[in-house]
């Protein structure tokens, strides 16, 4: 019975991760392009520059994730700001 809850649990895990990529997928894939293109007035140097950010933002995020410690539901502390982008 342990194992099949777990089974559960994973699939359900896979499911929200599939939907994600779904979803925002294709804000990278067709609107990002487009607001480096109409809005900054920059070709194929702005969407990278744009890229390079997220990146440099998920790669701060994560530090500061792990330098919270040993922080009672760090997670949930962290949770506003993801939901806030």
């Amino acid at each position: 019975m342990h194992c099949r809850r777990e089974t559960r649990s994973i699939r359900v895990a896979f499911l929200v991760i599939i939907f994600g990529n779904f979803l925002f997928n294709g804000l990278f894939e067709v609107a990002l392009p487009t607001l480096a293109r109409d809005q900054f007035m920059s070709g194929a140097g702005g969407y990278g520059l744009l890229l390079a950010m997220f990146g440099a933002g998920s790669l701060l995020g994560g530090l500061i994730a792990g330098s919270l410690g040993k922080i009672a539901h760090r997670g949930l502390l962290m949770l506003p700001p993801t939901l806030a982008r």
